[in-house]
């Protein structure tokens, strides 16, 4: 008899976690795994919510799992060149600024990704599970 309530129970905390998966309009795709995918020669685009100029990590690696673990964040940039990334607006951006971001995979995929240059000094990256990606990737080939 304990084991059939237990069973009943978890029934219906799966149904109710179903039910708030669907209420609050969230994907299944939000909860798979999210990899860095990383572009030399591009810089990604998005609002910013890490400025880089106060944010310096050691490695792209590091810049990735920052944006792995920062709320809302999808896209980052990181100057690794020791000359520096360049200026905006007279600020220099300096060797091993990350800076976090938050775009939408679609924006990233249809104008962003693949389209590094050769010369620009930054490297990017964007944070989405293979899941997402695939969606992505299927609506780009229909388009085509």
């Amino acid at each position: 008899m304990a084991s059939l309530r237990l069973s009943l129970v978890a029934s219906l905390l799966s149904a109710c976690v179903c039910a708030v998966l669907a209420i609050d309009g969230t994907h299944p795709a939000d909860y798979e795994v999210k990899k860095c995918y990383i572009e030399e020669s591009n810089e990604y685009h998005g609002h910013i919510l890490v400025w880089g100029d106060k944010n310096r990590v050691e490695t792209i690696d590091e810049c990735c799992k920052q944006c792995r673990e920062t709320l809302g964040c999808s896209a980052f940039a990181y100057c690794n060149k020791p000359e520096g990334c360049g200026k905006t607006n007279d600020k220099v951006h300096e060797y091993k600024e990350c800076w976090l971001k938050q775009a939408r995979l679609q924006y990233l995929v249809e104008e962003e990704i693949g389209k590094a240059e050769p010369g620009n000094p930054w490297t990017s990256g964007a944070v989405y599970s293979d899941l997402e990606y695939e969606h992505y990737d299927k609506v780009l080939r229909r388009r085509s």
